[in-house]
């Protein structure tokens, strides 16, 4: 017989140093991993805030600063890492679909005093077992993508699906009309959600870097098939729209050897009344110069079109500060560009931000090349030329 147990997802006053502030505003600052909407509380609207009377109210007056637009949030944020108070705007991203992430703790214009209970059902009933499999698919794909169904009930994503696909002690949630409908499992606050979003169907629930859809049944492998048309026009378009370039750099070491060659002659004069005895010595140097080539390496670079990232063409991602900032800048025509080293931020690689003009270069723990945040404004820069798109 079901039981039915009221759980309360109370998510907290997370906030840190609440004074009130000049006027009526107050200020609060999260926890590592959600965002403002998740508590329904306003994001700090401007740069000028979120410097000034924000970060004096929270006690983060000596942050360093820095505006950078077009990231995966609009708003201000603290990057805890890298004693970091950022504020951004990006056209992309709205207060709803702004990413969490567990080196941001996201600024907002409130006290986050949202309360979210939601009714859960346990059942011990046989006759209610779920036949079947469940899947929980890589970022960026939903289960229409891969021509499974979404999981259909709250019950079946909090209490079935969970022990498919190893999640059985996150936390849990119900959202409404968030933009998905589904069960997703968000991996920045590490939380399953279930939501449903009037106008929002399977094919077209938001994908974010952050979300793993968990679907009822196994990927359909026939779907590469079908696809493989799309995909190598896709491939064409990319190769044909990308920019790239090749960069050679050697070494030459110059060997000099000098060789000394001294002769001695004696000549000995005789006349009548005297031996003269003369001795000359005459040094011979013979100079020879070496030129050996040691070494010679060619690179290619290419910047890819906004929202792909390298793996998508089977492509490395530049490895290292070093080779982003000098190599690959010049080789793409981004020589002059400002250059900025940011960790944390989600993504790891070398990266053209388009809104802001920057060239950034950033690694985060635990984003791998399959993972790194893709933005309509972040232009990768792999070494390679690009191959055929992989789909999911």
């Amino acid at each position: 017989m079901a039981k039915r147990c009221l759980l309360s997802a109370v998510l907290g006053l997370a906030a840190m140093r609440l004074p009130l502030t000049a006027g009526s505003s107050v200020f609060s600052r999260l926890e590592a991993g959600p965002v403002c909407w998740d508590y329904r509380i306003p994001d700090v609207a401007s740069k000028d805030e979120c410097f000034g009377v924000a970060a004096s109210t929270l006690g983060l007056s000596g942050a360093i600063k820095l505006q950078i637009n077009g990231l995966s949030f609009s708003g201000c944020a603290f990057n805890s890492a890298a004693n970091l108070l950022i504020f951004s705007e990006s056209s992309a991203v709205t207060a709803q679909t702004s990413v969490g992430m567990p080196t941001l703790q996201f600024i907002c214009n409130g006290i986050p005093t949202t309360t979210t209970t939601f009714t859960r059902t346990e059942s011990t009933a046989t006759t209610t077992t779920t036949s079947g499999l469940f899947t929980k698919l890589q970022p960026g794909s939903s289960c229409w993508d891969q021509g499974i169904p979404d999981v259909d009930s709250e019950e079946a994503c909090f209490d079935v699906s969970v022990h498919y696909v190893g999640l059985p002690s996150v936390r849990t949630m119900r959202l409404d009309n968030i933009g998905f409908s589904g069960c997703v499992y968000n991996n920045a606050a590490n939380i399953l959600m279930y939501g449903l979003s009037i106008g929002v169907s399977s094919e077209s629930s938001m994908k974010l870097p952050s979300f793993q859809y968990v679907c009822h049944g196994l990927p359909a492998t026939s779907l590469a098939t079908s696809s493989t048309s799309s995909a190598t026009a896709m491939a064409n378009q990319v190769a044909s729209t990308t920019t790239s370039s090749t960069a050679t750099a050697s070494s030459t070491t110059t060997t000099t050897v000098t060789t000394t060659t001294t002769t001695t002659m004696t000549t000995t004069t005789t006349t009548s009344a005297t031996t003269t005895m003369t001795t000359t010595t005459v040094t011979t140097r013979t100079m020879t110069t070496t030129t050996l080539s040691t070494s010679t390496r060619t690179a290619v670079y290419t910047k890819l079109e906004g929202g792909a990232k390298c793996v998508d063409y089977q492509m490395a991602g530049v490895d290292s500060k070093e080779a982003c900032f000098s190599m690959a800048a010049h080789s793409i025509g981004l020589g002059s560009v400002l250059q900025m080293e940011l960790d944390g931020i989600g993504f790891t690689g070398c990266i053209y931000n388009t809104v802001a003009n920057i060239l950034m270069y950033g690694t985060t723990n635990g984003v791998t090349p399959e993972t790194t945040l893709t933005m309509p404004n972040f232009e990768y820069v792999c070494y390679g030329m690009p191959s055929f798109l992989i789909l999911p």
